[in-house]
């Protein structure tokens, strides 16, 4: 930004700098004290005064008064500004004050240097000379507190200093010419001064703006993060929700699938129960010892049914639940075992043959057993449907220990998964089948992963495919107190 006096002399120079930063700029002539301005029109009034007495120049008398009533209009003039907070408003508002500022202080400068340059061309008094010239010197140094606005403090020090020079120069006394001489120097300084404070004042205020603007920023950066983050739980929360009820509705529809042959299940040992109660009564119509022997073993073949039927709808009840992931210890024998009977009720029907191969240090796993459950039935079911059409139909379920983890893998001897990539088979709305949602695999591996396992699929030896996944190991629980407890009772 230019600072050489013709660039800050321009009346439009105010237009070059940032509207906050001249702003700020002229809001330091405010800061001025009512009491300076008082304290100047008293040295103003009295060195005058004494002047014009001394000289017996009535037009010396005039100007004292004229820059006196100049001085005093400053006061009112920053106080009416101020009342309408001007700095408030836009820099073209705020330049108005700086105007009418400018004028007061040019027409105060010419009235203190024309008072001294008539005082000494007037009169050879030295000790009026002395004073006004020490006046003069002195409103000049005090120009320095406008070097905020140096169209301000040029203008009051050349409208002071300007005829004072003259005035000394043109009496042709040697002792007056130094002086106009160290004048000028002192001027010069004085100038020179303003300019490199204007410098400084001008890198103080633009250093505060632009950190107040980085600030803005960070602020404004930082509300974003924070509304961005906001918005990222608001997504987790809706996905997390959005996986539990694809969750339940990939439940719902393996247990739809699977209604009618539980319906079939359910039908024999109820259909067992119906037909021993109605043997039990015939019996009871001619109760003989042999009867009652008979009707014992009845009611007890008849509570088995009851018992088998209730342990499938409890099965069934307990995996379409839904309800919080909670992993515990777990025994993946009987976790399995009972996927296996879910999964496979129409097994017998359709020819299939199941083989369960669960290793003796693979049964605890610390798991949610439901989410489980629905991963081993998804995954059989399917190898159910992809071995309709082979003429050999076999599923071997087998639990290994590897490390922290227990793998557990389902092989078939269905026709395979095909020559694509196997992580297809676990994309979201994927499916090889036409009538197929294409989420059981997909929800398997979510579960699966949230467990902090993972799940693939390989072809198999001969044919088939085989479908593995890991769960984390868990310590066996200390069953000894509820042994005990059993035995004692």
């Amino acid at each position: 930004m230019a600072d050489k006096w013709p660039d800050l002399l321009r009346a439009r120079s105010w237009q070059d700098l940032p509207p906050r930063i001249y702003v700020a700029l002229v809001g330091q002539l405010f800061g001025t004290p009512a009491f300076i301005n008082l304290l100047e029109v008293l040295l103003i009034a009295t060195i005058g005064g004494m002047a014009s007495l001394r000289s017996g120049d009535p037009w010396l008398a005039g100007l004292t008064l004229a820059t006196c009533a100049a001085v005093l209009t400053v006061i009112p003039l920053r106080r009416h500004f101020e009342a309408r907070r001007i700095l408030d408003g836009p820099a073209p508002r705020v330049r108005i004050f700086e105007r009418w500022f400018e004028r007061l202080s040019w027409i105060v400068g010419g009235g203190i240097g024309l008072m001294a340059a008539r005082a000494v061309l007037a009169t050879d008094d030295a000790l009026v000379h002395l004073m006004l010239i020490s006046l003069a010197l002195g409103a000049g140094s005090t120009n320095l507190r406008y070097h905020a606005r140096p169209r301000i403090a040029f203008g009051r020090t050349v409208a002071i200093n300007g005829p004072l020079i003259a005035a000394v120069m043109l009496t042709g006394n040697p002792y007056y010419l130094a002086l106009g001489v160290a004048a000028l120097a002192a001027t010069k300084l004085s100038l020179d001064i303003c300019r490199q404070l204007y410098r400084g004042c001008l890198a103080l205020l633009t250093t505060i703006d632009e950190k107040e603007r980085l600030a803005a920023d960070l602020e404004a950066a930082n509300a974003g993060l924070e509304r961005r983050e906001a918005e990222r739980r608001e997504t987790e929360a809706a996905v997390t929700g959005l996986r539990a009820e694809l969750t339940h509705v990939s439940r719902l529809s393996a247990m739809g699938a699977m209604a009618s042959t539980l319906a079939h299940e359910l039908n024999q040992p109820l259909t067992a129960v119906t037909n021993y109660v109605r043997g039990s009564r015939r019996l009871l119509e001619n109760p003989t010892s042999a009867a009652l022997d008979q009707i014992d073993k009845a009611m007890e073949a008849a509570e088995g049914g009851a018992l088998r039927a209730g342990q499938i709808i409890r099965r069934l009840r307990g995996l379409v639940y839904r309800g919080n992931a909670e992993t515990r210890p777990e025994n993946l024998e009987e976790l399995i075992r009972a996927a296996c009977d879910l999964a496979l009720v129409d097994a017998k029907p359709l020819g299939i043959v199941h083989k369960l191969d669960l290793a003796p240090d693979a049964r605890w796993a610390n798991v949610d057993h439901v989410q489980v459950q629905q991963v081993l039935i998804n995954i059989i079911r399917n190898a159910v449907e992809a071995m309709q059409g082979s003429p050999v139909r076999e599923i071997e379920v087998v639990s290994r220990a590897a490390g922290d983890f227990i793998e557990i893998s389902v092989a078939d001897t269905g026709p395979g998964i095909g020559g694509g990539p196997d992580g297809a088979l676990f994309t979201p709305f994927s499916s090889t089948k036409s009538e197929g949602l294409g989420i059981g695999l997909s929800i398997s591996r979510t579960i699966v992963e949230a467990h902090g396992g993972k799940i693939w699929a390989t072809g198999g030896k001969d044919c088939g495919a085989v479908f593995r996944f890991t769960l984390p190991r868990a310590i066996a629980p200390d069953l000894s107190g509820l042994r005990a407890i059993h035995e004692a009772s």
